[in-house]
């Protein structure tokens, strides 16, 4: 296997092991309906085209998009929950307050979780 010529490294970002190069092309044909959907398709996974051919043939788990304005308010809300539970324990509040906030925050984190599932 040819690999290509490798420049002297100028600072920057270091180059990619040899084994994780991608140095090779495929090319298919596709009608103007199955390269519509196939965008679309992507699009749904909220990956570019190539990234989404490349794990479709390979046969990795596609998931669908993950809503980014949900998940940055659910990280702001349980950012909000510790800082709660932190300050609740600070000042010794009572433990069924204290535990309401823990459960919260674990609710937050399962919501997240479940966001990353689908």
């Amino acid at each position: 296997m040819r690999q290509p010529p490798r420049r002297p490294n100028r600072g920057g970002r270091p180059p990619l092991p040899l084994d994780r190069l991608r140095s090779h092309r495929a090319t298919i044909n596709l009608t103007v309906a199955e390269f519509a959907r196939m965008l679309e398709r992507a699009n749904l996974a909220a990956l570019p085209l190539s990234r989404y051919i490349r794990e479709a043939a390979l046969g990795r788990r596609l998931s669908s998009r993950v809503d980014h304005k949900a998940l940055a308010q659910l990280a702001r809300a349980g950012n909000l929950l510790n800082r709660l539970v932190r300050y609740a324990h600070m000042t010794h509040r009572p433990a069924d307050v204290e535990a309401e906030l823990v459960a919260a925050v674990r609710d937050v984190e399962r919501a997240v979780v479940k966001l990353f599932e689908t």
